[in-house]
């Protein structure tokens, strides 16, 4: 059974086309040793660990896996590098700014749409919210005033639109309880334009549920929201309350450091990702992303 990190001893000798023998012999050891060195069972000490990398041409590190082998630069003929987005991923633009995203943010009270979903159907100001358990997907459709279960989502001032929270505790109580979200916390998504599939000149903003990131609320906003300690489990509730200390100690300390004329930094976040995202360092593997639905706006 494997201990340590494996390594990449097997791969460079079966490269250079040894044995197991072969490469025990020009290292001063017996093959079964060879094997363990190769399972991850016994770690080489350094004196076998430079020689076998010597006999390989390759770097300690390349040899044990903690440093990549570097790949050969390829170019077309006009000298342009040619790049393999193999083995790439599109970093989620969750990660980037915020300002521009077309969201929607859930709280225990109700449901909010960001400025750039509302300027982008800047004309509509009644929608029908949706929501597809199976899928998971909470959708947004245009609607007139007058229709049955029409929500407004915005107010226009100075003739330019503004979103404009839509209140429903029910409604948010319900969905935090089929997504399992703990009601201490709010909830942002990332929405994206679909298609009705009974009139594809329909479009709708549809809003992944399972994508959803997580903040953490203060005591005083799930006062406001309508969320009583007695609803949040213990450890739950200790976690927020630490992080409400936390940020308590970084205000001081930044407003300390402002005064004394020097820059804070940004501040912290405390903005929890999917546990789904935890699988990719950036985003989804390029060859996946290609696959997935357009996600832009046309008119």
């Amino acid at each position: 059974m494997s201990t340590y990190k494996p390594n990449n001893i097997k791969l460079y000798r079966e490269r250079m086309g040894l044995s197991k023998k072969q490469l025990a012999e020009r290292i001063g050891v017996n093959e079964s040793q060879i094997g363990r060195y190769e399972s991850g069972e016994q770690q080489p000490g350094y004196d076998k660990t430079f020689a076998i990398a010597k006999i390989f041409g390759v770097s300690i590190g390349m040899l044990m896996g903690y440093e990549k082998e570097k790949q050969e630069i390829r170019k077309t003929e006009d000298g342009y590098r040619i790049i393999s987005l193999e083995n790439a991923q599109v970093v989620r633009r969750q990660y980037l700014s915020a300002v521009n995203d077309t969201t929607i943010t859930i709280t225990p009270d109700g449901i909010k749409c960001s400025s750039a979903c509302v300027r982008k159907w800047e004309s509509t100001q009644f929608i029908h919210i949706i929501v597809d358990e199976e899928q998971q997907l909470l959708i947004i459709r245009q609607s007139q005033e007058d229709d049955l279960d029409s929500q407004r989502w915005s107010r226009i001032k100075d003739g330019k639109a503004y979103p404009r929270k839509i209140t429903g505790r029910k409604f948010a109580v319900r969905l935090y309880n089929i997504m399992n979200w703990k009601p201490g916390y709010i909830h942002r998504i990332s929405g994206f334009l679909g298609v009705n599939e009974e009139n594809k000149n329909e479009k709708m903003w549809y809003f992944d549920l399972t994508e959803a990131e997580a903040t953490p609320m203060s005591a005083k906003a799930r006062i406001k929201a309508g969320v009583k300690d007695e609803q949040i489990d213990s450890d739950t509730l200790n976690v927020l309350n630490n992080i409400e200390e936390q940020k308590k100690s970084e205000k001081a300390r930044r407003e300390q450091m402002k005064a004394e004329g020097k820059d804070p930094g940004p501040m912290e976040l405390y903005i929890y990702s999917p546990d789904k995202w935890g699988q990719y360092t950036f985003g989804i593997p390029c060859k996946e992303h290609d696959k997935r639905p357009k996600a832009g706006f046309s008119t």
